[in-house]
């Protein structure tokens, strides 16, 4: 257990330093194509100690480098104000009042 973590810790902070390198976080596709070329880890080995993508991310959000690695994280856009446009109100249909009948006819 003590060795898994220790290799963990490890993963991370070479992990960082790539990442502080290319002045880039990876999402998981990106990565995944760029296992087979020039990575510190192919993306099984990553999936084998990390168990997926964004726990590692969030283990380096907290680790030794976690000020430069939330730098590096896109921001997220906002989103565009969508106005709603209300139907034109339909006037309302008045009917004709009915003429009451008288008891007397």
């Amino acid at each position: 257990m003590k060795n898994k973590k220790l290799n963990m810790e490890k993963a991370a902070l070479t992990l960082a330093k790539f990442f502080l390198f290319k002045k880039k976080i990876y999402t998981e596709e990106e990565y995944k194509t760029l296992s087979r070329f020039k990575v510190p880890f192919k993306y099984t080995t990553l999936v084998n100690l990390f168990q997926t993508y964004s726990n590692m991310l969030s283990i380096l959000d907290e680790g030794r480098y976690a000020q430069e690695i939330k730098a590096l994280k896109p921001k997220p856009k906002p989103a565009p104000k969508v106005e709603v446009k209300k139907a034109p109100a339909q006037p309302k249909k008045v009917e004709p009042a009915k003429a009451k009948e008288s008891k007397d006819e």
